[in-house]
């Protein structure tokens, strides 16, 4: 996933982003999450039953191992507010 240099990525409170295994994220540009403390912006895996229901509507998933998510920051990336990773 790319934010490119000069685009601007907001992320609104409560949101879940679901990600595939070893999915990485290249922000050039610039990465605003807004998350509050009852609201906060989850990043977490595709197989995560905990947060947003049960995506792979395979059952309850309680392990994910391997999954893998990286952020390289190349300008700015604004955690403002809660975010969990």
């Amino acid at each position: 996933i790319l934010v490119a240099q000069g685009e601007t990525l907001f992320i609104e409170p409560g949101v879940v982003i679901k990600m595939a295994p070893n999915v990485n994220w290249t922000v050039k540009g610039t990465l605003i999450s807004s998350g509050t403390a009852q609201d906060p912006v989850i990043f977490t895996s595709l197989a995560d039953d905990s947060v947003g229901g049960d995506t792979g509507n395979d059952g309850p998933t309680s392990e994910f191992r391997g999954h893998h998510t990286e952020f390289k920051e190349k300008n700015s990336m604004s955690r403002k507010g809660k975010i969990k990773l």
